[in-house]
């Protein structure tokens, strides 16, 4: 395999990194303690890295094979 090394190539000037959001972390920031949200069980890899990033604690249960609930236990901001 070859590759092209490229010089002077400007780099983007967004600050967003990663892939781009589905709009989990709104879902997490609206949630108030006590509050649970059913989702696909697909985001949970998506919806706990959010937590994390928020500092929230949330515990999940199988609803079914395809669905998960998602309860907010924990909020490092308790104003939201």
């Amino acid at each position: 395999m070859t590759f092209m090394i490229e010089k002077n190539v400007p780099m983007p000037t967004s600050s967003a990194r990663g892939a781009p959001s589905k709009g989990y972390d709104i879902l997490l920031t609206h949630m108030k303690v006590g509050d649970s949200v059913v989702v696909p069980r697909s985001a949970l890899a998506s919806i706990r890295a959010y937590a994390k990033k928020l500092q929230c604690e949330i515990a999940t249960r199988k609803v079914d094979q395809y669905k998960r609930r998602v309860w907010m236990l924990q909020k490092e901001n308790t104003n939201a």
